[in-house]
């Protein structure tokens, strides 16, 4: 790819990220062909796998310093029918099989542990009997040798459990905390992470984004303390459940920053289109397998030794410097980001984890993060702000809702010469997006200033 310094931001429009030829094509290409779903469906999701893959042994050090975390939130917006649950499962398979594993490894080492509890249990009545049958019975030393006892107690295994669905944050935060500190919370069915529960905590959700440590404080059982957690979210999930869960929710999730963190893709569906000859050929391409291998292996090095730290190459940094200014300077008023700077303040970040994830799958967690892998993450990290912003920003909202009424209006009135419409015509016939007072009178108003 050719790039022409000053480097920007871009605004792709719809237009897929130019990434070349790169191994996170070939795999989002092979599982569009194979599944027949829709591209932008399996970028995500490849993108928030490898970030649940790698985030355990790998931070990211920004270009002004400082060291955080790899993974990625995001949210994966598409109709029943679209195939979500087979994509997650083709590119998600290294997590669930290293889940299934610890599995049968726990069972295992609980069948141990309640044998080594009898023996702990035998072992303890016989130092009492001991103790308290001598002549000379002394309460102390029976504290004593209780004491050394105690330390000899078996501990209860814990399980290494990566994935989560429906989960509570306290649940989350106690898993984490006690035997494995990354996890990926993340289902096909969006509703089951949603109405989870653990949504009404995204302010805790958002510190471990950060990196900070979280403490939870509990009336009736052990507190938790979670230091350098590391977290993927990934939920997949249709535009019904999502516009049930903002008309609901108790938290105001854009307004505390959560959604501002998220890569939010949005795909158009492939439904009347997915012809048999379409996923004919190609069979010997096996760059999912590759890409389940690479996970895999990853995951086997949980217990490694010390993160590795991504630093970026000095092209790298002089590059991600000047989007960064870029970014902020389309915050300004008039900009592209004007009303959405929550967003555009996490673009930057995004683009350092995403162009770390790409450097992982690329050469594993050694070398530098070149120039061409952060402009592939900027490409990424743009296409799919585009998506957030036909969501979540109210200002795109209003403009595409001020285009469809323009459009109704000219296509069904003026080309005939009408003249005048009554709004409350306007409210029962026209496009739905404006049926109600309030978005119609702002629509209004926007085409006035035009």
């Amino acid at each position: 790819m050719n790039y022409s310094t000053p480097y920007v931001f871009p605004a792709l429009n719809g237009n897929l990220p130019n990434i070349g030829d790169t191994f996170l094509r070939r795999v989002t290409e092979e599982v569009h062909r194979k599944i027949q779903a829709p591209i932008p469906m399996a970028f995500l999701t490849a993108i928030h796998a490898a970030s649940a893959g790698f985030q355990h042994r790998v931070k990211v050090e920004l270009h002004h310093g400082k060291v955080v975390p790899i993974g990625t939130y995001g949210i994966n917006v598409a109709n029943s029918g679209e195939r979500k649950t087979a994509v997650d499962n083709v590119l998600t398979k290294s997590l669930r099989e290293k889940d299934k594993q610890e599995r049968k490894l726990n069972s295992k080492r609980q069948e141990r542990y309640e044998l080594e509890v009898e023996a702990f249990k035998t072992k303890r009545r016989m130092v009492k009997k001991e103790i308290t049958k001598s002549k000379n019975f002394d309460p102390g030393e029976l504290v004593d040798e209780l004491s050394k006892l105690e330390e000899l107690k078996p501990e209860k295994p814990k399980l290494a459990k990566i994935v989560y669905e429906d989960t509570t944050v306290e649940a989350l935060l106690m898993g984490m905390s006690s035997a494995h500190n990354s996890a990926y919370l993340g289902s096909s069915e969006g509703g089951t992470v949603f109405q989870s529960g653990i949504m009404s905590a995204t302010p805790v959700l958002n510190a471990i984004y950060s990196g900070d440590s979280q403490t939870v404080d509990r009336k009736t059982a052990e507190s938790i303390y979670l230091d350098d957690a590391r977290l993927t979210i990934h939920v997949m999930t249709q535009p019904s459940t999502l516009n049930t869960l903002r008309s609901k929710q108790k938290v105001d999730m854009k307004g505390n920053g959560f959604l501002a963190r998220c890569l939010v893709c949005v795909s158009q569906s492939l439904c009347g289109y997915r012809f048999s000859y379409h996923a004919v050929g190609g069979d010997e391409d096996n760059y999912v397998d590759e890409f389940n291998s690479k996970i895999a292996y990853s995951l086997s090095q949980c217990n490694s030794g010390q993160d590795t730290i991504l630093r970026l190459s000095e092209s790298a940094r002089v590059a991600i410097a000047q989007i960064s200014d870029n970014i902020e300077w389309q915050q300004q008023p008039g900009g592209r980001y004007e009303n959405d700077t929550d967003h555009a303040s996490k673009l930057i970040e995004n683009v350092h984890r995403v162009a770390a994830i790409l450097h992982c799958l690329n050469s594993d967690v050694s070398g530098q993060i070149e120039l061409e892998e952060v402009l592939q993450a900027v490409e990424i990290v743009s296409f799919f702000s585009d998506h957030y912003m036909s969501l979540f920003s109210e200002s795109y909202l209003l403009a595409a809702r001020a285009e469809q009424l323009y459009e109704w209006i000219n296509n069904n009135y003026i080309f005939r010469g009408v003249r005048y419409l009554r709004c409350n015509w306007v409210m029962k016939r026209g496009p739905d997006c404006i049926r109600k007072g309030k978005p119609l009178y702002q629509a209004l108003e926007f085409l006035e200033r035009l």
